[in-house]
């Protein structure tokens, strides 16, 4: 068997993807709007974590007690996540599941930005 050898396509082109559907404007709208909000919060994330960096090489009891909340708030975030994809069903609609896990993550990016400042 031949593993390098070109990919052949079947008679009725059955390899290729399905054809995406066209999204109405309003979807279109809350994408972006969902683009805009994530990289917003991944600029106030990285804030935060050159806060948290400064706390942590500053050694002490205050660096351990930082790590920590780093580790135990990701774990939190996910387990909230999780409880809300399936809270929300198989039905829900992927702008909104997407929305709800932004919302998670900008909540308590916001509280670790005032807490560190």
């Amino acid at each position: 068997m031949n593993l390098h050898a070109p990919r052949r396509l079947s008679p009725d082109h059955s390899a290729l993807p399905p054809k995406a559907h066209a999204m109405k404007p309003s979807e279109q709208n809350a994408w972006i709007k969902l683009g805009v909000d994530a990289w917003t919060l991944g600029l106030q994330a990285t804030h935060v974590i050159g806060l948290r960096t400064a706390r942590i090489a500053g050694g002490g009891p205050a660096a351990g007690l930082e790590a920590w909340l780093m580790l135990s708030e990701k774990w939190q975030a996910a387990t909230e996540i999780q409880a809300d994809l399936l809270t929300r069903g198989a039905g829900a609609s992927p702008v909104a599941t997407t929305r709800g896990a932004l919302a998670v993550y900008k909540r308590k990016v916001a509280a670790n930005d005032r807490r560190l400042r």
